[in-house]
């Protein structure tokens, strides 16, 4: 038999059984309604009932009473009038606290009723499904009976469970504790026919591969159907072993419209069930199975890609979704109560946006695989229409637009260059032909959402959602279509469509602008100007070309800053905080802008302008901004100000350093020096400016900075870099050499970064720069020596006497400069910096000095030390330690 015509019976009994679904489902709804019905009248009479007692009362005053009900009566009875307690009513008599005995007895009567009422009927079911699997084991074992005997035994096996099942489930009610019974039976059957199926198949051959999937599809198909008498376990079990089944059964290869149509069905059943039982999980855990069987089967076939069967399947899963778990909450809102309700976001079902996303998934994959041809793209066309109607019926699929607005872009970008690849040749070589179509394709695409976004924004059916997708859809194609015809190289054609663009967009904003003022109005307004900006901004970066998309990107900052002071909305403060992202973003990726020389002149290059731009735009919109109100979007743009400017630096350092070779790794010492003065100098900057201004934007950066330049300074500098150590030479003659830039000058900058944040708390902080100035100017000082006497490479593997001695010299030498620095400015720090540098000078002649040095220059070496710790001594005796003079009391004073 043909697996085609199979697989007709197949849907001919799916349809029987979704129909045995939906009766199952209607009568017990019914079930539910009659109930619900009999417990109101019920609970209507009891208020009657009441009511007609207390007009009674009210017409015989000196005789009412008050009605107690009593607790143990039930809800749906009321004691009649003639039942009320006569005389005074007695306050009740609060319970005794449970003594020790009792709560061991009520913990003791809890676990009685778990183990008895739960865990035994769990365990129970568990076992009858191991034991009819064991059974069919056992009789091999033991050759009792044939293969087709034992096949009919678990067969029989698996419906005498069901139908013990069957049988509880009319006799009993559904406990309120303890575990179900009949469901914990039915489900001990799925299991065991589907083993028994499997074994059919798999292990005798007994049945054919179509013959077994359809089997096994019927159960779970059977399994999904009988949930709704048997609770969600049942629903799991049918649920697992229909996406199963075709793992198990597969046959050789099978057909994909065959495949897929099984795995819509299945879908399409468990979210019907998921709505009739208003079961989540079960469509959540359904979506992800099926939309992982369509990536899945598309990377296994993607040598023989069959578009297609895949398409249909993906348009039909967000169709079912659709139609099955939305909520019946029309488009046109009541009036809002909040800012959210108002743009039309307080009601999104996010399960169900998620689910759909996630099938939008599926399609992108079939983008990339089918390069967006026709399967691909009417399924790309239908998935965004299904969506888009979604949105325009129903608030809670608000979201519809923006998926299918991420899917249209995503796909269209990764259809033509999955990798991204920055090789432009490669990429035409990939592409030699089509691109014409490509491009028509992407335009249709942007239009045709330009033109839904901007018809429904002025709709009654309107939300924050459509505006963004009329905006971002067109931006997004024509930038990537832009990269992949020029290489972002100059076009005067893509100037002009993103003039037009530019243009639509601003009479948008406009129109907009004329309405009645609202939070969506506003939101509208700022969202299409905006477009109108990045429009503008990308087509003066598409005619110029050279990098210019950066500055382009930049420079949207301050147009938007005006636009807001002009309509404060909020939403413009935070675009404004998006494309400080986006560029610094950019110019992470590409810190060389322009892709290739950013021209030979030091400073005055093209990084002037491309790092140069984007810092004055930033600060200028942060200022804008302030007038209104100072919030995160501020910071933001104050804080990517800094770092750009930060990144100006360090760019044209590197520039400098190596001939315009930007990309080069780093080397030299000279260099790392440079970029440590850099940050110290931000860091001192940007204290001097925090202190006027205020702004904490700006202190902690000057904190960042400080921070970043003496680490740099003592790991790098100190250690990593040492010209002791890496043996490079530092270059220069005797005083400008690569020891100035990184020993020299930074110590300065430290000490001064010190000396202004001195005062400040925390006091432990100031220690930082303080100490790592001290550090590099001893560090200066020994490597100045050493280059006197090795040149500009510096080893001290072979130091000579004269080289030891005078190294000995300049130490004491430093020490009492620093003393004399301390006594004069009264600073016990720089007294006690002193202290330890004769403490290493001392250390060094007796240690070294002693072994290393012969002649007059050891005698002189500890002569001068000598010397030197008596003079130090006696001058800290008299300038430091000296007894303050004593004064006589103003009235004994003789004058």
């Amino acid at each position: 038999m043909e697996f085609s015509l199979i697989l007709g019976f197949a849907l001919f009994a799916v349809l029987v059984l979704g129909g045995i679904v939906l009766g199952v489902a209607a009568y017990f709804r019914l079930d539910r309604l009659a109930r619900a019905t009999h417990d109101q009248t019920v609970e209507l009479t009891r208020l009657r009932q009441r009511v007609d007692v207390l007009e009674r009362g009210a017409q015989t005053p000196s005789t009412m009473q008050p009605v107690v009900v009593a607790p143990a009566v039930p809800t749906g009875a009321l004691a009649s009038p003639s039942s009320a307690p006569k005389g005074p009513v007695t306050p009740p008599v609060s319970a005794p606290a449970p003594t020790t005995a009792q709560q061991a007895h009520g913990l003791l009567q809890w676990l009685e009723e778990l183990i008895g009422g739960r865990l035994a009927v769990l365990f129970g079911g568990l076992a009858l499904a191991l034991g009819g699997i064991f059974l069919v084991r056992y009789t091999i074992e033991q050759g009792l009976l044939g293969p087709a005997a034992r096949i009919g035994l678990g067969a029989l096996f698996a419906g005498a469970l069901a139908a013990g099942a069957e049988y509880l489930r009319r006799g009993e009610r559904r406990p309120t504790t303890g575990a179900y019974i009949p469901g914990a039976l039915m489900a001990a059957a799925i299991v065991t026919a589907f083993a028994t199926i499997y074994a059919a198949y798999g292990v005798y051959g007994f049945l054919s591969a179509p013959a077994a999937f359809l089997l096994m599809g019927a159960i779970g198909f059977a399994a999904l159907a009988v949930s709704s008498l048997h609770g969600p376990l049942l629903a799991a079990l049918g649920l697992v072993g229909s996406y199963a089944t075709p793992v198990l059964v597969g046959g050789n290869e099978p057909s994909a419209w065959a495949l897929m149509s099984y795995l819509a069905i299945v879908t399409f059943a468990c979210y019907v069930t998921s709505h009739l039982r208003q079961w989540t999980w079960l469509a959540i855990a359904a979506t992800a199975l099926a939309d992982l069987w369509g990536v899945f089967w598309l990377l296994d076939h993607a040598g023989d890609l069959q578009p297609w069967p895949l398409a249909a399947f993906a348009a039909t899963l967000i169709a079912s979704a659709i139609l099955l778990l939305h909520r019946n909450d029309p488009a046109v809102a009541p009036p809002a109560t909040d800012a959210r309700a108002e743009l039309g976001l307080a009601e999104i079902d996010w399960p169900l946006s998620g689910m759909l996303a996630s099938h939008s998934v599926v399609i992108v994959a079939l983008g990339v695989f089918d390069q967006l041809h026709a399967p691909s793209t009417w399924t790309l066309v239908a998935a965004a229409a299904l969506l888009s109607g979604a949105a325009w019926s129903w608030r809670s699929l608000a979201a519809g637009p923006a998926i299918a607005a991420i899917a249209v872009v995503t796909s269209y970008i990764l259809s033509r260059d999955p990798f991204l690849a920055i090789d432009y040749a490669y990429v035409f070589e990939k592409i030699p032909y089509g691109l014409g179509d490509y491009l028509w394709t992407g335009t249709l695409l942007a239009l045709a959402f330009a033109a839904a976004g901007a018809w429904a924004t002025f709709s009654r059916r309107a939300n924050a959602v459509w505006p963004c997708v009329a905006v971002a859809v067109p931006l997004g194609i024509l930038i990537y279509s832009y990269w992949l015809s020029t290489g972002y190289a100059p076009s005067i054609a893509f100037g002009l469509i993103a003039a037009l663009l530019a243009s639509a967009a601003a009479i948008l904003a406009e129109v907009a602008n004329r309405q009645s003022h609202s939070v969506l109005t506003d939101w509208s307004v700022g969202v299409f100007a905006a477009g109108a900006v990045a429009f503008t901004s990308l087509g003066l970066s598409m005619v110029l070309g050279h990098g210019w998309l950066t500055i382009a990107l930049a420079l949207m900052a301050p147009g938007l800053a005006l636009i807001e002071r002009v309509r404060p909305i909020p939403v413009l403060r935070w675009l404004i905080a998006a494309l400080a992202a986006l560029v610094a973003l950019r110019l992470l990726t590409e810190p060389n802008i322009v892709g290739g020389d950013p021209g030979r002149i030091p400073i005055f290059n093209w990084l002037l302008y491309a790092y140069g731009v984007p810092v004055l735009a930033f600060w200028y919109a942060a200022r804008r901004m302030l007038e209104g109100a100072d919030d995160t979007p501020v910071k933001i743009a104050e804080a990517a100000s800094i770092a750009f400017l930060a990144g100006l630096i360090g760019v044209e350092i590197r520039h400098l350093m190596t001939g315009g070779n930007i990309a080069r790794p780093l080397s030299a010492l000279g260099e790392f020096g440079l970029h440590s003065l850099s940050w110290l100098g931000l860091a001192i900057g940007l204290r001097l400016r925090g202190g006027v201004s205020g702004r904490m934007v700006y202190r902690y950066a000057a904190y960042l900075f400080g921070g970043l330049g003496t680490a740099s300074l003592l790991l790098v500098n100190l250690l990593l870099r040492n010209p002791a150590v890496t043996g490079v030479p530092v270059g220069g003659n005797l005083v400008f050499n690569d020891l100035l830039l990184a020993y020299a000058l930074p110590a300065l900058l430290c000490g001064a970064l010190y000396w202004l944040v001195r005062g400040s708390p925390p006091r432990w902080m100031a220690w930082i720069p303080g100490t790592t100035a001290l550090v590099l100017a001893f560090a200066y000082l020994s490597f100045m020596v050493a280059r006197i006497f090795e040149g500009p490479l510096i080893t001290l593997a072979d130091v000579r006497d004269g080289e030891l001695y005078a190294m000995s010299v300049a130490w004491i030498g430093f020490a009492l400069a620093l003393l004399a620095a301390g006594i004069r400015y009264g600073s016990a720090v720089l007294r006690q910096a002193a202290f330890g540098v004769l403490l290493l000078a001392t250390l060094k002649v007796f240690l070294i000095d002693l072994a290393g040095l012969t002649g007059l220059q050891q005698a002189g070496s500890f002569i001068g030390l000598g010397l030197a710790l008596i003079g130090i001594g006696l001058a800290y005796q008299r300038l430091v330690l000296k007894a303050p003079a004593i004064t006589r009391p103003p009235e004994q004073s003789t004058g």
